[in-house]
């Protein structure tokens, strides 16, 4: 009883002094090694108060959470003023993958057609999308034998707002 007890007020201080004004360990080592890097949050706090500041980006809202991309000391400032009262942030990195997926997925043996599959299957006639880190459209694995690129659409996130090429409803990429 009395360690369950003593573990209990462990994970309760831990918690109380782990987060203060709301900021996440993982938030507080990216923001000390990575302040001046624009990143992806997820906040809660004053829309106006967010889109007034020209420092952030504002992607868009849902389900009371608005969707912005700025630096650490961005949004560090906007919650000492209390602007933002919530954050969310994902310090997992994307990692290239390269081709490790053709082995990884057995997509060769489902090319050719290998036990227990009765035939090959080539992709013909599918359309996927995937979320990646680009996409070189000129390659020879997205060439139609005409030479022609086989990726009907490609929207890239790092590009500006082009009021032409930019989904209205996200307001960022082309």
């Amino acid at each position: 009883m009395k360690c369950n007890l003593f573990v209990i007020t462990l994970l309760f201080a831990a918690t109380l002094f782990g987060q203060q004004n709301g900021e996440s360990i993982s938030y507080k080592y990216y923001k000390a090694k990575s302040a001046a890097t624009p990143t992806n949050f997820a906040v809660k706090g004053s829309l106006q108060e967010i889109i007034a500041d020209a420092s952030i980006h504002y992607k868009y809202s849902n389900a009371g959470w608005h969707f912005i991309r700025c630096t650490p000391n961005s949004i560090g400032k906007m919650m000492e003023t209390g602007a933002v009262y919530q954050l969310y942030f994902n310090p997992a990195q994307p990692y290239v993958m390269n081709d490790t997926m053709r082995i990884v997925q057995n997509i060769d043996s489902v090319l050719n057609g290998e036990a227990p599959l009765a035939m090959p299957f080539t992709g013909q006639d599918v359309i996927i999308g995937y979320v990646d880190s680009g996409v070189d459209y000129l390659h020879e694995d997205f060439k139609n034998e005409d030479g022609s690129s086989r990726v009907l659409y490609y929207w890239d996130h790092s590009l500006g707002i082009d009021p032409e090429r930019t989904p209205l409803k996200y307001g960022y990429g082309q």
